[in-house]
């Protein structure tokens, strides 16, 4: 059991934890070639999914999938880990927006956040004092096109957990439709 005074797993790497107490089982068939769609109604936690089947010539054959299930709205992140970020999407149409979610485990604990376009700062902050878990939207407006960065800072324990997220932003209202023809003209030499 490793663990430090608050209950916090020492390993940063949640999908390397050990696979506790099973939550729920269910079968699944597949033609092999389309997707198997299983839903399950998982509270908040760390989980690992271990799909298990056999392969064409009868041997089992196991899969494992970490899944980390949060509650965006909350403002406290309830998995008793270091630090946690994810985002949505990394590549963002001009006019949507980018999400991301960072959180940690520790009854208290603020990160700072830094969007960085054209090598200027646009936005930095410290999330709230009294949350665990904070949600990053950022509205992505056309100047945006080419791309931004996401930053997150935290400092626990004596350690540093950042991340950095390129956000690219296509040119999508840039792409042309070419197509090539041909044109022969059927005159002769001194004709008008």
């Amino acid at each position: 059991n490793n663990s430090t005074q608050e209950g916090i797993q020492e390993t940063s790497n949640w999908s390397s934890w050990p696979i506790g107490k099973s939550i729920e089982k269910k079968g699944f068939n597949t033609d092999g070639k389309k997707a198997a769609a299983l839903e399950f109604k998982l509270p908040v936690g760390s989980y690992k999914a271990v799909l298990t089947s056999n392969d064409r010539f009868g041997n089992k054959i196991t899969a494992y999938l970490p899944v980390m299930v949060c509650d965006m709205k909350s403002k406290k992140f309830a998995v008793k880990l270091p630090e946690y970020y994810v985002e949505k999407n990394s590549t963002v149409e001009a006019g949507d927006k980018f999400a991301a979610f960072w959180g940690t485990g520790y009854e208290t604990g603020r990160a700072f956040v830094e969007i960085v376009h054209d090598n200027k700062y646009v936005k930095r902050y410290w999330t709230a004092a009294d949350e665990t878990s904070h949600f990053i939207e950022i509205p992505v407006p056309e100047q945006y096109r080419g791309g931004f960065r996401v930053f997150t800072t935290f400092v626990r324990e004596n350690r540093l957990y950042s991340n950095s997220t390129l956000v690219n932003v296509p040119w999508s209202n840039k792409e042309l439709d070419v197509k090539f023809e041909t044109f022969r003209s059927k005159l002769l030499p001194g004709q008008d």
